[in-house]
């Protein structure tokens, strides 16, 4: 029996999450959409983090973990961009939350919308222990509104106009206009996805957010 392709390759990095890695896992392996492979790429945690992909991809075989021995972000990103099987990818953090009918919709979208290359969703986010913080709660905000392909160009040169978690792309734009690159030093999520989005808005294709809430973000400490 042929081997069926997966419709999307879902992305997620880790490093010392093993707090919040089931609830995110768990999150997607109960999407709707259930054609999908999760790569999950530990990129040299310290943490028990491993022993649980480990037991998680065990008992599902969509997971498939990919260790990098610690090369940073930006490599794990890339080791997941070389080994997705889909035509669709999209990206997930190891302590975020995805709405079980987040992949299904923004698919649906782009089955139906060839013209645009990327679609993200606007965002919840929450801190474990209850606390405000202003900085990325005005982040979060702020990119909520930008829902639009022109609100997105034109935004884009303030701060990144699209929630990293939250995207689903065509593995195509990789092929035109190659993968992850270096930002700042560190494993910044943030850094790796400023440089990234220049496919959104060159070579005639669109971006376009959900007006509605499909991704949850769990704000840390180090995303103040």
């Amino acid at each position: 029996m042929a081997m069926v392709s997966p419709r999307v390759s879902v992305i997620l990095p880790i490093r010392d999450a093993e707090d919040t890695l089931t609830e995110a896992v768990e999150s997607i392996l109960g999407q709707d959409e259930r054609n999908l492979e999760l790569l999950a790429i530990d990129d040299g945690s310290f943490d028990a983090g491993p022993v649980t992909l480990r037991e998680l991809a065990r008992r599902d075989h969509r997971i498939h973990v990919l260790p990098t021995g610690g090369g940073g972000i930006v490599n794990a990103l890339n080791l997941g961009l070389e080994n997705a099987q889909a035509r669709y990818l999209a990206r997930m953090d190891a302590d975020d939350v995805s709405h079980p009918e987040r992949l299904s919709r923004q698919l649906d979208f782009l089955d139906t919308h060839p013209e645009v290359g990327l679609v993200s969703s606007r965002v919840e986010h929450w801190t474990p222990d209850g606390s405000s913080r202003q900085g990325y709660a005005a982040y979060v905000d702020w990119s909520n509104e930008l829902l639009s392909d022109e609100d997105m160009r034109t935004r884009r040169f303030v701060e990144s106009p699209i929630a990293h978690p939250a995207v689903v792309f065509r593995k195509s734009l990789v092929g035109r206009f190659g993968g992850y690159r270096e930002g700042s030093a560190g494993w910044n999520m943030g850094s790796a996805w400023k440089n990234y989005p220049r496919f959104c808005f060159v070579g005639g294709t669109m971006t376009i957010a959900f007006p509605v809430a499909i991704h949850a973000i769990r704000e840390t400490p180090s995303m103040k």
